[in-house]
This record gives structure tokens, sequence and C-alpha cells, in this order.
């Protein structure tokens, strides 16, 4: 058994989330441990992230704690150090035996059998540089084992349910909670304002989808990263999300629809928790339920 490791602890929430996801895709793929120092800032908000040494063999993830843990995470972080102010280091290490460097925007294909049946090439340890790298195939083809890693810690539910009335099961809800991320901040000026929208533009798809979902009740949850222009929603029901980064996105898992412009934030939410979400566009508009998909992390 092999041991492949992210190297990149930097990163904002749905980045490292992302990396993760990618990271454990591949690891289940070719029965490797991994060791997920990305997550570390995060550790307590899933299930299988309380902890980050995680058997990828099996129905569910078996995770590892410990002295062995922290030895791992430590030097994890070593690695990740070195690699980012060595950059002659990442030579070396591609020319060591039984030891593979997953750049980013890799060929990660020529990582794995080239047949069904063979065994992956012998690797003792696999070090990720840099959060851009992706194996979508493989993180569809183990969709449910990662939803599974990603479920929400219940004490966090409870939490977000006392701050916003969200269901704790929303399978037992008979009204439709929508989440809705509304991200200003730095997107005014990245790429030129191309994923930028003001308020009007997310109320409008709201209006749509309340009109859409008609006659069951629609409530919603708002999620942003300015305050939020009361004025701007007040024909709606709706509350804000709990208030801090980490609350508010897995505010997003107990929502049944999401709308949300793009963002790895809201795109991560709807994957793990399996939840149509509407991404708002420049040329584009809501028109119908099925204008909602699960997102995929690409």
């Amino acid at each position: 058994m092999g041991l492949i490791c992210d190297t990149c602890v930097t990163g904002r929430l749905g980045n490292r989330i992302t990396m993760a996801a990618n990271v454990l895709a591949f690891a289940r793929e070719v029965g490797h441990l991994a060791i997920l120092p990305a997550l570390a800032p995060h550790a307590e908000l899933f299930a299988g992230s309380s902890r980050l040494l995680v058997s990828t063999q099996g129905s569910t993830p078996r995770t590892g704690g410990g002295i062995v843990q922290r030895f791992a995470l430590k030097q994890a972080h070593r690695a990740s150090s070195l690699l980012r102010s060595q950059p002659w280091l990442q030579r070396v290490l591609e020319s060591t035996p039984g030891v593979r460097v997953w750049p980013e925007y890799p060929s990660y294909r020529n990582m794995l059998p080239q047949h069904p049946n063979a065994a992956p090439t012998p690797c003792f340890c696999t070090l990720v540089v840099g959060y851009q790298y992706r194996c979508v195939d493989l993180v569809n083809r183990h969709a449910g084992w990662l939803r599974q890693y990603f479920t929400p810690q219940d004490r966090w539910r409870r939490i977000i349910h006392e701050k916003t009335g969200l269901a704790l099961d929303r399978n037992s809800s008979t009204e439709a909670w929508v989440g809705v991320h509304i991200r200003k901040g730095d997107y005014r000026a990245w790429r030129g304002g191309k994923y930028f929208f003001e308020d009007d533009a997310y109320a409008a798809s709201m209006a749509r989808l309340e009109q859409l979902l008609h006659p069951r009740r629609t409530r919603f949850v708002l999620c942003s990263d300015e305050p939020i222009v009361a004025s701007a929603y007040e024909a709606f029901d709706w509350r804000p999300g709990p208030g801090s980064v980490t609350l508010d996105y897995l505010s997003l898992f107990g929502c049944h629809y999401l709308i949300s412009t793009t963002s790895s934030f809201s795109r991560t939410a709807s994957f793990l928790s399996n939840t149509p979400c509407y991404v708002l566009s420049q040329d584009r508009r809501l028109e119908a339920l099925d204008d909602l998909v699960i997102e995929g992390l690409y």
C-alpha cells in the first residue's frame, strides 16, 4: 500500500475541499492511504475529516489518529514548506525511486494501471503540489464514498438549526429551503467582474425559483461575504446564514436547492451534499428546475 499526500496548505475553504476530494478519489482508486493537511484548519467540520490520515479501502472511509496522524501531518507540512521554498527539491524527488511528485494539471492517468486488471505502478509516496490538479472522472466514480467522508458532523447541524431554522434532516422538511451564496468582495475586479452580480440578479433568480416551486413554501438562507442589503430581499421569506465562513458553508448542505455565482465554495457544497444548484450567468436566466444541476468538482 502506498501513500498520497497533498503538500499545499494554502487556499480558501472551497479550494482546500476541492483539493482534498481529488486526493481522496485518486487514493481510493489505487488503494493508497491519504494524508490531508490542507483540511487541518477545518478538521472538525465533517464526519471523516476529524482524522486526516485516511484509509481509502473498504466501503466507508476509515481514519487514523493519535501519534501516527500527528507525525504524518508534521511531515506533510515540512514537505510543503520545502517544496515551495526549494524548487530544485521537486526535481530531485522526481528522480527518487519510490517517490512520485504530482504537479498541478498532471497527466494523472499515467499513474493508473493501463489495463483493468493490472496493478498500480509501485510507488511508496505520491506528493501533490499545488491545488489546481483535478481527476474529475475519479471523483465522480467515488462520489458516494466522498460524500460519506464530507458529511457534516451532527453538532454543527444542530447549531445551524438553532441559528437559521434549517431542518436537522432536510428530507423531513415539507418546506423548500434554498441556500443563496452571495459573493461580492474580490469578484468585483477578478476576471473583469465576469462573476460579479448585484443583489437584483440574485433576487431575480430567487423569485423565479419560488415560482417554480409553488405551491411548496420556499424559505431562503442567504450567505454573503459582505453585509446583506436587507431591502433588496424584502419580498422573500429569508434569514441570514450563521455568520461564519464554515457554518455558512455547512448551511448549504442542509438546503434542497442552491443559487450562487461561479465559486468553489458553492460548487463543492452542491457536489458533496448532492444538492442541485443554479449558477448565475451574464447571458442566461433561470427558466426551469432543470436549470439547477449537481455541480462537479472541476
